[in-house]
């Protein structure tokens, strides 16, 4: 396939997928970028002959033994990257806010970005969109939920779009035994190979939160047109309902593959998937419960406020599933925190990269204090 392909993020879940997806469709990666896994990520370059290779997390980095292999490091990695590689693609794997940074370096000097991160888009908001259309980037999804309502809508407008959650891997414990749930109760999920961070997002739901506000993004959609429903075995990952009563689905096995081959070849779909068998397969919603999910129902609220709050959210619970991840809170903390942030954020609209550099470093120091002082 004629394609130049850059993926930034190459060693997380996301990036090493795509560039299985990648191999499989003969699509060829011109760049990567790493944040600091510098031996994994030349072991990848000796793999599929990549010539540039950007490590975000490190000022300098020792010259490599291997040939044509240069090592871009300093400021700016990611633009430099895709002005050394000129790429027609490039998939945004990075993760959490990092991701928005990822976003503004590059889309300048791409076609078609396919984002793989939440939180640029979230903290991104108007402004971000805004810079995305006077460039004439098309920007694709590649979350499953998102990349299925994709491909659902048509000329007619939905009445509603539901994305669907497996619950994550506490879905059963009992209130009582959420509050002390251990690391590797909440990183054991039923369904998805995940990075430690977004697994715990979806135990607490944080995850469906986010993808609220990022289908808003994507599809230009109202508060009230956006919900989500619990469907175990995450083989419905997302739901269309029109106004003439009809609901279309997107269902197949939870493959993270098939979405980002969507959005390498959309409108084509070259990647060779596993046919589910139909007959027999039954397919369950469950409505969310706020009580279990409370970190759910609070992105709900927010929906409709605004922009900083949403920027509170995103930041609060990086340092908050952060801190649970070493030890430092338990479980039920995540989103006592996260409530704890949002409230003390002033609401504002951001309309401009110095106002969102100004909300992050707000939100930041509010979370790192309401860290600090947590008992």
């Amino acid at each position: 396939m004629n394609l130049r392909l850059v993926v930034l993020g190459a060693t997380g879940s996301i990036g090493r997928q795509t560039l299985e997806v990648a191999k499989a469709l003969g699509i060829r990666v011109v760049g990567i970028s790493v944040h600091t896994r510098v031996d994994a990520a030349l072991k990848i370059a000796r793999e599929f002959g990549i010539e540039v290779v950007a490590v975000t997390g490190l000022e300098c980095v020792k010259p490599t033994a291997l040939e044509n292999v240069k090592l871009v490091t300093g400021e700016r990695t990611v633009e430099q990257l895709v002005k050394l590689t000129a790429p027609d693609t490039v998939v945004v794997a990075v993760p959490g806010i990092a991701g928005l940074d990822a976003v503004l370096q590059a889309y300048p000097y791409v076609r078609r970005l396919c984002l793989a991160n939440k939180e640029s888009v979230v903290v991104g908001g108007r402004y971000l969109k805004r810079l995305l259309r006077d460039a004439g980037v098309e920007v694709l999804p590649v979350d499953s939920e998102h990349s299925a309502v994709l491909q659902l809508l048509e000329a007619a407008r939905p009445v509603k779009v539901i994305l669907t959650a497996s619950g994550g891997a506490l879905r059963d414990l009992s209130l009582e035994e959420l509050e002390n749930a251990t690391v590797s109760q909440v990183l054991a999920h039923p369904n998805w190979q995940m990075g430690a961070k977004v697994t715990v997002d979806s135990a607490t739901m944080v995850n469906k939160g986010l993808e609220l506000f990022e289908a808003m993004w994507f599809f230009n959609l109202a508060p009230h047109q956006v919900d989500a429903a619990i469907c175990r075995d995450s083989f419905v990952h997302a739901a269309v309902v029109f106004e003439d009563g009809v609901v279309k689905f997107h269902a197949g096995f939870p493959d993270m593959r098939v979405p980002i081959a969507y959005a390498l070849t959309k409108p084509d779909r070259r990647w060779k998937g596993r046919v589910p068998e139909l007959v027999g397969r039954s397919i369950t919603f469950e409505p969310v419960p706020f009580d279990r999910y409370p970190a759910f129902a609070l992105a709900k609220e927010i929906l409709r406020e605004r922009d900083t709050l949403k920027v509170g959210y995103c930041v609060a619970d990086e340092v908050a599933v952060d801190a649970f991840l070493k030890g430092k809170i338990r479980f039920g903390e995540i989103y006592r925190m996260i409530e704890k942030v949002v409230e003390s954020v002033e609401a504002a609209d951001l309309d401009s990269w110095e106002e969102i550099e100004e909300a992050l470093e707000a939100t930041q120091r509010i979370s790192k204090d309401v860290m600090r002082r947590w008992k």
